[in-house]
C-alpha cells in the first residue's frame, strides 16, 4: 500500500497515521497483515492505527497528567524530600491497593526527574 491510499483509509476508517519507528516488530507485522502499512519513495514506514487504539491511548495519557496534577497539589512541584517520602510510604503501604501503587510510584518518579 503506498501513503495516499493510506491517508484515504485514515479518512475513512478514523484513527491516527504512526511512524513505523514507533512501533514494534509485532504491530508492524499486524499492520502489514492488515492492510494497514505503507511506505513512502523515500524509505519512511508508516501504520494506520484504529480509532479504538487512539481512544485508549488518549485514555491512558489522561490519567497520567490527572496523576501528576495531583501530586503537584500535594506536595508542590520542587519540593523533592516530600515526594521522596511520599515514594517511600506507597513503596511499603497495604493501604492503597497494587496497581494504584505502582502508578502513584510511576508518577512520583516522574516528578523526580522534572526536578
Amino acid at each position: 500500500m503506498n501513503i495516499t491510499n493510506l491517508m484515504n483509509d485514515l479518512s475513512i476508517w478514523g484513527g491516527v497515521i504512526l511512524s513505523a519507528k514507533e512501533c514494534t516488530k509485532q504491530e508492524i507485522d499486524d499492520a502489514k497483515k492488515s492492510d494497514r502499512f505503507a511506505s513512502d519513495g523515500l524509505g519512511f514506514e508508516y501504520i494506520r492505527k484504529s480509532e479504538e487504539w487512539l481512544t485508549l491511548i488518549t485514555k491512558k495519557a489522561s490519567k497520567a497528567i490527572r496523576y501528576r496534577a495531583a501530586l503537584i497539589e500535594l506536595v508542590g512541584e520542587s519540593n523533592k524530600e516530600e515526594l521522596e517520602e511520599m515514594k517511600k510510604y506507597f513503596e511499603i503501604t497495604s493501604e492503597v491497593p497494587t496497581d494504584e501503587r505502582k502508578k502513584l510510584i510511576n508518577a512520583i518518579n516522574v516528578l523526580l526527574e522534572d526536578i
